[in-house]
């Protein structure tokens, strides 16, 4: 349960959701949308549309190379790329933090039940000893009920 322990379920689900931690899934999210993230699909749009980037359907227009209507149509299809490849990527992304968000949930609950079971035994077990002791001692014994958990 504590999320500074190397390999457990918080620190697992903390480095999945955690921007700063490298290949995380925010992480990757984070540089999907990225105009400063080498070959992110924002940083090829942003200098898909600039006139000083080499090879942009805009500098190629700039220097005359391409007509104004190509330079148009080459930018549609890398808008179009580009925005069905963040989409993709963010849906993915989206998709592994929810994921790793019910799976941690799951077993965290899984492990409440447990430990409760447990404590749970653990106090019928001490309750019957002391209960035995005083029958022996006053003849007498002791009563409880289940605290934690109700047994079928």
């Amino acid at each position: 349960m504590n999320e500074d322990y190397l390999n457990s379920l918080m620190w697992t689900y903390k480095k999945t959701i955690t921007p700063s931690y490298l290949n995380s899934s925010a992480w990757k999210f984070s540089k999907m949308v990225s105009e400063s993230y080498l070959n992110s699909p924002m940083w090829k749009l942003r200098n898909g549309s600039s006139k000083s980037y080499l090879n942009s359907p805009m500098w190629k227009y700039k220097q005359g190379k391409i007509s104004k209507a190509t330079a148009k149509r080459q930018y549609s299809k890398l808008f179009k790329e580009q925005t069905t490849a963040i989409s993709k990527g963010n849906a993915a992304r989206k998709s592994e933090i929810t994921k790793m968000a019910s799976g941690t949930q799951k077993k965290i609950g899984e492990l409440y039940k447990e430990t409760v079971n447990t404590l749970e035994t653990r106090r019928e077990e001490a309750l019957k000893s002391i209960s035995d002791l005083r029958i022996e001692i006053t003849g007498e014994g002791l009563q409880w009920e289940a605290l934690l958990v109700e047994k079928p």
